[in-house]
């Protein structure tokens, strides 16, 4: 999906957002998918239904903890106990995907999938980090109270895909800077850039550490992978940045829901039991 994306936002050797990461496929019967979790960092995913039917189950942020605890790792498929149907009825988004289906949604709160019918489903997704300060916001509580701890990504993990970001960033800032292959909305791109990392740079300390780290590998080295430009615009995220008075990612906790949005038709978790004992 990356690819089919550059292709048509017209950009060739830069991520077009801060993270776009390449995902997996899941192949299965019915009853076979992938167990109620969180993802292992707070992004959204982007994917496409390609074969047989898949039933996708979403559970709103606030309740991560709770039906983690009660279901981690669990497939909810029939027949439903009591407390199976209690769990089903916290949840935000009940969808059946058919094929051809594309679905956008955030990994950050619990979801699960799994096939129905008699044939194989197959499904893939990637992994997506775009420009809104919400979703920025969001990638900021990976790891948080928020993350229910079966599911967290190591420390170190998380600092790899902030160091990624920075990288993403420098490469699709230059393509913007770059005269001979100047983007369409180039400006907008540039002031996005901007943007997303004074964002993060005020709301996490970590993620500060991270880009004065990376700053200071790029000042000693002879051959910068940075544009001065580039250079430029960290140090003056650095400088804005105040310490003293950024409120950390690690202490903040968010009241909404993330953000689910689905091109296949919802049902009610009521309707569940039906939609999978008729496939």
């Amino acid at each position: 999906m990356l690819d089919e994306a550059n292709k048509w936002l017209g950009i060739e050797g830069a991520v077009p957002c801060p993270l776009w990461q390449r995902g997996n496929a899941f192949l299965g019967g019915k009853n076979v998918g992938s167990a109620m979790h969180q993802d292992k960092i707070m992004w959204s995913n982007v994917g496409k239904n390609h074969l047989g039917y898949k039933l996708f189950i979403m559970w709103p942020l606030e309740s991560s903890l709770e039906v983690m605890d009660l279901c981690s790792e669990d497939i909810l498929a029939p027949p439903f106990t009591e407390h199976h149907i209690a769990i089903l009825r916290k949840a935000c988004k009940v969808v059946v995907v058919g094929p051809g289906d594309v679905y956008v949604f955030s990994g950050a709160g619990p979801h699960m999938a799994m096939g129905l019918g008699s044939g194989l489903s197959l499904a893939a997704y990637e992994a997506v980090l775009n420009f809104h300060p919400e979703n920025l916001q969001m990638f900021l509580k990976s790891n948080t109270q928020l993350h229910h701890y079966d599911c967290r990504s190591s420390n170190n993990d998380v600092y790899d895909w902030m160091e990624d970001i920075i990288y993403n960033l420098a490469s699709l800032h230059h393509r913007c800077c770059d005269s001979q292959a100047a983007l369409p909305r180039g400006t907008e791109t540039l002031n996005c850039i901007s943007a997303t990392l004074e964002e993060m740079c005020s709301s996490d300390d970590d993620f500060l550490d991270e880009l004065e780290a990376v700053l200071k590998k790029q000042k000693t080295r002879k051959k910068k992978n940075f544009s001065t430009a580039y250079l430029q615009l960290l140090e003056q995220c650095v400088a804005r940045s105040s310490r003293g008075s950024s409120k950390r990612a690690k202490t903040v906790h968010s009241k909404r829901d993330p953000i689910s949005i689905s091109c296949a038709q919802p049902h009610s978790p009521g309707e569940v039991a039906g939609i999978v004992d008729q496939m």
